[in-house]
C-alpha cells in the first residue's frame, strides 16, 4: 500500500484544525468570562493571545505531529475557495485604503491624516499610520480632539497590525464559526480600550459619549475607528463610573506573542486528539528503513 496523497494529508490535518481550534476558542471564551472586571487593553490581549495561537497549533501539529490522512479530499479543495475568497476581500480593501492614504498629509503634530466626506475617522497603517478625519470634526475643535485621542490610541497600541492579523487568521480558519466571534470580540475590546484612553486623558465622559452617537456609523471595514463596533455597548462603558480604565503599555505584544506560542505548544492534551479521532498505527505497520510503503491512519 502506497502512502497517502497530499490532498488526504492536508484532510486530516483541516479536520484536526477544526476540534483543535473549537478546544482552544472555547478556552478563550472562558477566560473572558473569567476577566469581566478587567480592563478593555487586558481582555483585548487575551482574545489576541487566543486568536494567534490558533495558527501556532496548526504550525507545531504539521511539524511535529503523527501523519493522519483523511478519505475526504474534497475538504482541502473547499478550504482553499474559501479562504481564497477572504484573502480576496481583503486584498480590496487594503487597494482602497492605498488609494486614499495617497492624499494623506504629514500635520503639525508629525501625524499623518487624510480629510474625508464620512461621518466617522478611521486609521489605518503600521509603518505610516494615516488618520481619516471627516472634514465636519474640523470644525469643532474639542471633538476633533477627542476623535483623534482614540485614533492615536489605536495606533500607539498598533491595534491595526493586530487586527489585521486577525483577520488572516479568520480566513485560514473561515469554517470555524467561533473564529468570527472571537475576532468580533477582539475589535470591540479595542475600541473600549482605546475609548478609555480618550476619558484618561480628560475629556468628560457625557460629551464624548454624545460624540460616538453623533459618529454612530461604520468606517472603512479594514480600518479601525471611532465608530468600529457596537455604539450601545460603548456609550454604557464610557458612562460606567467604577470601569477600570488602565491600559496596558505598548511592549505587550511580544509577550502575548510568547504566550500564545507558548499556550499552543503547552497544552498537552491538543495532540491527542488526532488518536481520539484516528489512533496511530501499531509498530508493525511503521515502515522499515529501505522501505517504499507508509500506512496512515485513514479517515472515512
Amino acid at each position: 500500500m502506497s502512502g497517502p496523497s497530499l490532498l488526504q494529508l492536508g484532510a486530516g490535518l483541516l479536520v484536526d484544525s477544526a476540534l483543535q481550534s473549537s478546544v482552544l476558542l472555547g478556552v478563550g471564551f472562558g477566560l473572558q468570562h473569567a476577566t469581566r472586571a478587567a480592563t478593555a487593553a487586558t481582555r483585548h490581549v487575551l482574545w489576541a493571545v487566543t486568536l494567534a495561537a490558533l495558527p501556532a497549533t496548526v504550525v507545531g501539529q504539521a511539524a511535529l505531529g503523527s501523519p493522519v490522512a483523511s478519505t475526504w479530499t474534497w475538504v482541502p479543495v473547499v478550504w482553499a475557495a474559501g479562504a481564497g475568497g477572504c484573502l480576496a476581500v481583503q486584498a480590496v480593501g487594503w487597494l482602497q485604503l492605498w488609494r486614499l492614504g495617497r492624499s494623506a498629509r504629514r500635520g503639525e503634530d508629525g501625524t499623518w491624516s487624510v480629510s474625508t466626506t464620512g461621518r466617522a475617522p478611521f486609521t489605518w497603517g503600521l509603518w505610516r499610520p494615516i488618520v481619516a478625519m471627516p472634514a465636519q470634526l474640523a470644525r469643532t475643535p474639542e471633538r476633533r480632539a477627542a476623535a483623534m485621542a482614540h485614533e492615536h490610541a489605536h495606533i500607539a497600541r498598533h491595534d491595526w497590525a493586530v487586527h489585521t492579523a486577525a483577520t488572516l487568521v479568520c480566513a485560514v480558519f473561515w469554517f470555524q464559526p467561533l473564529v468570527w466571534w472571537a475576532r468580533a470580540a477582539l475589535e470591540q475590546q479595542a475600541e473600549h480600550a482605546a475609548d478609555d484612553a480618550v476619558l484618561t486623558a480628560g475629556f468628560r465622559p457625557s460629551a464624548y459619549a454624545r460624540l460616538l452617537v453623533d459618529l454612530a456609523s461604520p468606517p472603512h471595514a479594514t480600518a479601525l475607528g471611532a465608530a468600529r463596533s457596537s455604539v450601545g455597548r460603548r456609550v454604557v462603558a464610557v458612562l460606567a463610573p467604577e470601569r477600570p480604565r488602565a491600559s496596558l503599555g505598548t511592549a505587550r505584544w511580544p509577550v502575548a506573542l510568547a504566550a500564545a506560542v507558548g499556550f499552543a505548544a503547552g497544552v498537552p492534551w491538543l495532540p491527542a486528539l488526532s488518536a481520539v479521532v484516528a489512533p496511530s498505527p501499531p509498530a508493525h505497520c511503521q515502515p522499515q528503513t529501505g522501505a517504499s510503503e507508509w500506512h496512515v491512519p485513514m479517515r472515512p
